[in-house]
């Protein structure tokens, strides 16, 4: 974050923009204005009842919103256990392509994409979190931001503005 204004000023790509991806009202200001019927969907709503989050979606869009969905998480991200594993699983190394033809020899395509990927779940930790003192360290950049996206989406975002501990 602190390198940001210089990686712009030299034309670094906008994926290293991490503070200006990170505002949103200007953006959603421009979506209220472009569109007559708009709507701001968090993802904090679909963390908390993903049954209920989706069923707004569809009611916005005007589509049955009693559509059943498997709504269990897929593709779980985090930090890996072991990088050693991790790195087993997913590159290119000796002991995989002394195994390969054997597991090619006994399970399909499909098993051994399932296997690779219950290996992977397996070695999943816990994703990296923001400690409370980057978190409130950010904050004073972002409180503005926060306070006018309240105001643009009639939401209370004031758990967004608390000091973390």
């Amino acid at each position: 974050m602190a390198a940001e204004a210089d990686r712009t000023a030299k034309g670094w790509d906008f994926m290293w923009h991490y503070a200006a991806h990170s505002r949103y009202a200007e953006s959603v200001r421009a979506y209220q204005e472009a569109f007559p019927n708009f709507r701001v969907f968090f993802f904090d709503d679909l963390k908390v009842d993903p049954a209920g989050f989706m069923r707004s979606v569809f009611s916005f869009l005007e589509v049955d919103p009693n559509i059943d969905l498997d709504l269990t998480e897929k593709n779980v991200s985090g930090a890996p256990k072991s990088k050693a594993f991790q790195a087993l699983v997913t590159q290119e190394n000796p002991v995989k392509k002394a195994l390969r033809p054997l597991i090619r020899a006994v399970a399909g395509r499909e098993a051994r994409h399932k296997m690779r990927q219950w290996l992977k779940s397996k070695n999943v930790g816990d994703k990296d979190r923001m400690s409370a003192e980057q978190y409130n360290a950010l904050l004073p950049q972002f409180l503005d931001d926060i306070v006018e996206l309240e105001k643009l989406t009639g939401r209370d975002l004031s758990h967004w503005k608390q000091p973390r501990t």
